[in-house]
């Protein structure tokens, strides 16, 4: 699993399968979070949109620049 944040656009991405895995869609589920899907159906990602408004900001600058 890999998690990383980027304050410029405000997005927590959480990986549960390789960052460059194939998907095949996304399910929009309330608060602004994306549910991201490989094409075996598999849950890929989660991106939480607006994070900051979510989690506290010391929570969230500990995966700035994660990946990268």
């Amino acid at each position: 699993m890999l998690i990383t944040y980027d304050p410029e656009v405000d997005i927590l991405m959480i990986y549960l399968l390789d960052p460059e895995t194939l998907l095949s869609g996304a399910e929009e589920l309330p608060d602004q979070v994306y549910v991201h899907y490989s094409k075996e159906g598999r849950v890929a990602s989660v991106e939480v949109l607006n994070a900051s408004s979510k989690l506290p900001e010391r929570e969230l600058l500990k995966y700035k620049g994660e990946g990268s």
